[in-house]
């Protein structure tokens, strides 16, 4: 780039073209100048910051951004930075603004007679501006020297056309990126990046004149500039300074312009790399973090390699190195990797710039960093969101990810001005909490927390864009139950804990939670009737946790029996079903058993040829499943000469058998799941035989009497409970 070492502010190079260097003789389309007037207690100006930004983004060398920090919103308190500058007030008052964020592009009127719109009419404004062809083009480039702060600036105008009025007017304004400081909005606290913010106009309020405004004229002006130490006592830092330049009509209706970083020269040293900030999460679930840092170029040669070493709690050292090719106070992101540690409530995070361009950094002030950050919330698996929306529902909207960084939950489309309460029973793992705001300017409050009442997280409302809150289920009490009825153990009864999955009982009665209170295995003794509900209140055994939970036995499924003997309902039929008891028909041969299934209600119909009993198949929802369920239909109606019953049902040692007249001289036959007969003998006078099962294995048989002209089976289970969950 060519040097301009001038020092006069006021130089023109007449109306031709011979000293031409950097703008373009050709017809060109307008650049957007786009004034937005902010503050840093504005709640709506992140959002208008980035809807800005994208217009940029979508036409990243012909919009120029200037942010005028003016107005109530931009007043400090005490300890605040002043962003304002002498110039923003006539710029405001001149737009006619009525609310924060507003802004200008080109200072043109749009709509009505002001010519300050709102940050949704930004967008629509700057693309009519992109379209129209422009009658001057703009350039600008600028050098600072870095030991005198001396800044350089060359601009370049060139008409293509002619302008409607005689005089234009050429301005010339340095703006200030990367500026932390405090914003209501954004979420980021006093931590705000303040970009574009303008900081000066060289050429004064309104610019310098422009007198002869016609097709060909060709101006070429260099100003040079001392950049203070300091704006308002906020530190002008060198490297973030863009210079912009743009010639208006008058105090309004800006044509074209352009903006550039500038260049630098004379360094202290040519080989210096610094630690421009660390980034990690302020709370971190697990042993494992992956910090982000960002390096900066502080030198004069460009910086192509560095070495960062890196630990956490001042343990080993990880290395990482870094290649690609920084200008000078350029800047490059990057992660670290994973870095394994040992888990404490608050750790730090040590970073350090060994080496840069295979040598030696000339300045190692710069080079180390440490950051702190704390150990996530540890819950209970039951994690209960109380999210309150405002006025603007539709904007929020949350997302919870597992360790794996697998969505398992999502949730949004609520309505305006509710509270609204989601539930989540999640695994023991880390787990990441989304919480969004699609316009950026957060809404109502919310809290994260456990059954316990330990808060992950709350706000609010003051969220901005959103904030992700990680935090991890930890295995909390060990809580053993058992149910029994009077002495024995209930097997395959559900139990419910408020608040908790259901579990269900095993073989001996036991269902085991994992999830109830931290560190301890504490044993539940449950005495309940299976088949009714139980509920009770259930005292921690620990004297230390002054803790009740409520219990409830719950049914499985609700169940209804239809008995018929073909077309016609049998009344008083008794059920058996096996392992939970015996019920009776109504007048209509309907038995409801409420006590087996829970939720939805089954339905099995039962249709007797006779006096038999059926078993394995039932429909639910359209669809044939198989039950675990032992049912007999036992005195229905008048017994008949060929019924019998069997008793107990299941046994555990002793098993009889009743029957009516036409079974005595007929044959009893025992037969096992296999189809093994085990017993044959002759049922002789009595009405009523014994069988001892007691040697016999665990299992299901059948109980068979043939006699003359007849075959009646039945089923038997031998020792409680050979049933599974009915479930």
């Amino acid at each position: 780039m060519k040097k301009y070492l001038l020092l006069g502010i006021n130089i023109l190079i007449g109306t031709i073209m011979l000293s031409q260097t950097i703008v373009s003789t050709t017809t060109e389309n307008k650049n957007v100048v786009l004034e937005e007037f902010t503050g840093i207690h504005c709640g709506y100006c992140p959002d208008g910051h980035a809807r800005a930004k994208s217009i940029q983004d979508a036409n990243p060398s012909d919009v120029v951004l200037i942010n005028v920090h003016v107005g109530s919103y931009s007043a400090p308190s005490s300890g605040e930075p002043d962003f304002r500058t002498t110039f923003g007030s006539a710029l405001a008052n001149q737009s006619g603004l009525t609310g924060y964020p507003s802004g200008t592009v080109n200072r043109h009127v749009f709509n009505g007679v002001n010519i300050a719109m709102g940050r949704g009419e930004w967008a629509a404004a700057a693309n009519t501006i992109l379209a129209e062809s422009s009658y001057v083009n703009v350039a600008v480039e600028a050098e600072i020297d870095m030991q005198t702060r001396v800044a350089t600036i060359h601009v370049e105008a060139y008409y293509t056309g002619n302008s409607p009025v005689n005089t234009n007017k050429l301005n010339v304004a340095i703006m200030q990126n990367n500026t932390l400081g405090p914003q209501s909005g954004g979420g980021m606290g006093n931590n705000y990046v303040h970009m574009h913010r303008l900081v000066h106009l060289i050429t004064g309020q309104w610019g310098e004149e422009i007198t002869t405004t016609t097709q060909g004229t060709f101006v070429d002006k260099t100003y040079t500039y001392t950049i203070p130490a300091d704006y308002n006592d906020v530190l002008a830092v060198i490297g973030d300074l863009e210079i912009a330049a743009f010639v208006a009509e008058g105090n309004k209706e800006i044509i074209s312009g352009d903006v550039v970083e500038p260049t630098f020269t004379n360094f202290s040293e040519n080989n210096n790399a610094g630690l421009d900030e660390i980034i990690v999460a302020e709370k971190i679930c697990g042993t494992t973090v992956t910090p982000t840092i960002i390096i900066k170029n502080n030198g004069g040669d460009n910086l192509t390699s560095a070495e960062i070493l890196f630990n956490v709690n001042d343990g080993a050292d990880s290395v990482f190195l870094w290649t690609g090719n920084l200008s000078p106070f350029k800047t490059a992101e990057f992660e670290l990797g994973d870095y394994e540690f040992d888990q404490q409530q608050t750790s730090t995070l040590n970073v350090e710039i060994s080496s840069i361009n295979n040598g030696t950094d000339e300045d190692l002030s710069d080079n180390t960093k440490s950051s702190t950050f704390d150990k996530s919330v540890d819950a209970n698996n039951l994690i209960t969101l109380s999210l309150t929306t405002d006025q603007y529902a539709s904007e929020t909207s949350w997302e919870l990810y597992n360790s794996s960084g697998t969505l398992i939950e999502s949730g949004g489309g609520y309505s305006n001005n509710t509270t609204n309460t989601e539930e989540f029973i999640l695994d023991q793992d880390c787990y990441s909490f989304k919480l969004i705001d699609s316009y950026g300017d957060g809404g109502g409050p919310y809290s994260l927390t456990d059954s316990h009442g330990t808060t992950i997280n709350e706000s609010n409302g003051g969220y901005g864009l959103g904030e992700t809150t990680p935090f991890k289920v930890v295995q909390t009490y060990k809580a053993t139950i058992t149910v029994t009825d009077g002495t024995d153990p209930i097997a395959d009864a559900v139990v419910s804990l408020t608040g908790y999955n259901n579990q269900t009982t095993d073989d001996l009665g036991v269902a085991v939670f994992n999830y109830i209170i931290p560190e301890t295995d504490i044993a539940y003794m449950v005495i309940a009737n299976h088949y009714e509900n139980g509920t009770g209140s259930i005292s921690v055994v620990d004297e230390d946790v002054a803790e009740a939970i409520e219990m409830v036995v719950l049914p499985s499924y609700k169940v209804t029996f239809t008995v018929t003997h073909g077309t016609t309902a049998v009344a008083n039929a008794e059920i058996d079903l096996t392992g939970y008891g015996k019920l009776s028909t109504d007048d209509s041969g309907v038995a409801a058993f409420n006590n087996v299934f829970s939720e939805n209600d089954i339905a099995y119909s039962i249709t007797t040829t006779g006096y038999e009993v059926y078993n394995n198949k039932v429909t639910v929802d359209g669809a044939d499943i198989d039950v675990a369920a032992i049912i007999i239909l036992t005195g229905i109606n008048d017994i008949g000469d060929v019924a019998f019953s069997v008793y107990p049902n299941p046994t555990k040692s002793k098993l009889y058998i009743e029957y009516g007249e036409k079974i005595k001289n007929s044959i009893l036959k025992v037969v096992n799941i296999k189809g093994e007969e085990i017993l044959n003998k002759k049922l002789k006078g009595a009405n009523i035989t014994e069988i001892d099962m007691g040697k016999q294995a665990k299992g299901l048989y059948f109980i068979k009497i043939e006699g003359e002209g007849f075959t009646k089976t039945s089923w038997q289970t031998y020792f409680d409970k050979f049933l599974g969950n009915l479930v």
